[in-house]
């Protein structure tokens, strides 16, 4: 019976960490599509919020990252 809860929330901590990493490459993406927006424009705050989007988007790759790392360690040991 506990080696079926377990799995159960291994299975929900993986699809987490999916969800954070599809939402960071969605953010980053959003980014990369405002920056040339922005240049055909001629809107410099347009292409200024893709940059800073394109930093939240690596700042929660970041998370995704040290999530995993840390999802990993707890079932190594």
């Amino acid at each position: 019976m506990a080696d079926g809860d377990s799995e159960r929330a291994r299975r929900r901590n993986r699809a987490l960490l999916e969800r954070l990493w599809i939402a960071a490459g969605a953010v980053v993406l959003v980014g990369f599509i405002l920056r040339p927006l922005g240049s055909l424009l001629h809107r410099a705050e347009v292409r200024e919020a893709g940059i800073a989007v394109i930093g939240v988007g690596l700042v929660i790759a970041l998370v995704g990252w040290f999530a995993e790392r840390r999802a990993n360690r707890r079932h190594l040991t």
